[in-house]
């Protein structure tokens, strides 16, 4: 029997005029179409996990799409027998993620995509001309990561800034360098950090693991993956 339910992983860098309107206006459907999870809103776009009916997921993901701002938004979904949240929370935040970073216009300089089978290939074939960095917590990386990462010393992602001078002996700036996270909005970020910083040859994991996942059947990922609806799959 299919799965009644799907979780929507999601987020887009995008600009929100209003983040408080679009917070209320957002609210208000979440509520009558039945969507629970957690959702950030920014001026710099909308960042979120939620799950529901698959009716009324599939009523979530056209509202979602009916927005021109969002159009690079992409859904990475999964199914469950029931609802992973139990209530929907909609905030208003000064960034999607918390970075530390405060010039929230480096996003433009983020790092090239790297798709989920240029990625499988590169950690079968040629790791000696690149750095994969996993930008997520000790947590996260110590449950599960792609072989030959390099990890970061760090509990939150805020933390990031403060120790990306420590990752040069570590890191090659010469080689490329692909960024990964969970589902995308973290080595999006980071990876435009770092080609703030100086390091030229960036790119990003497309979709994170969640991505990667679903599109490679986890080849390669040692372990198991933490999602913010509080799974580990």
């Amino acid at each position: 029997m299919s799965s009644k339910y799907q979780v929507l992983l999601f987020y887009s860098y995008s600009r929100i005029l209003d983040p408080v309107k679009f917070r209320d206006n957002h609210l208000r459907f979440c509520i009558e179409n039945n969507i629970v999870g957690r959702i950030i809103i920014s001026d710099e776009g909308i960042n979120g996990t939620v799950s529901g009916k698959v009716r009324d997921c599939k009523k979530y993901i056209n509202k979602i799409n009916s927005y021109k701002i969002f159009n690079d938004i992409e859904f990475k979904v999964d199914f469950a027998e029931k609802n992973v949240f139990k209530k929907i929370n909609v905030r208003v935040k000064n960034e999607m993620v918390n970075s530390g970073i405060k010039n929230k216009k480096i996003i433009n300089r983020k790092g090239d995509y790297i798709e989920p089978s240029e990625f499988r290939s590169i950690l079968e074939n040629n790791l000696d001309d690149v750095s994969i960095l996993d930008v997520r917590s000790n947590y996260e990386h110590e449950i599960g990561k792609f072989k030959n990462a390099v990890t970061l010393n760090i509990d939150n992602f805020r933390d990031f800034p403060n120790v990306i001078d420590n990752i040069k002996d570590k890191i090659n700036p010469n080689k490329k360098i692909i960024t990964y996270c969970t589902g995308g909005v973290k080595c999006e970020k980071a990876s435009a950090y770092l080609k703030e910083k100086g390091y030229k040859n960036v790119y990003q994991l497309h979709g994170g693991i969640i991505k990667y996942g679903i599109e490679e059947k986890g080849k390669d990922f040692e372990g198991k993956c933490y999602v913010f609806d509080n799974r580990i799959v």
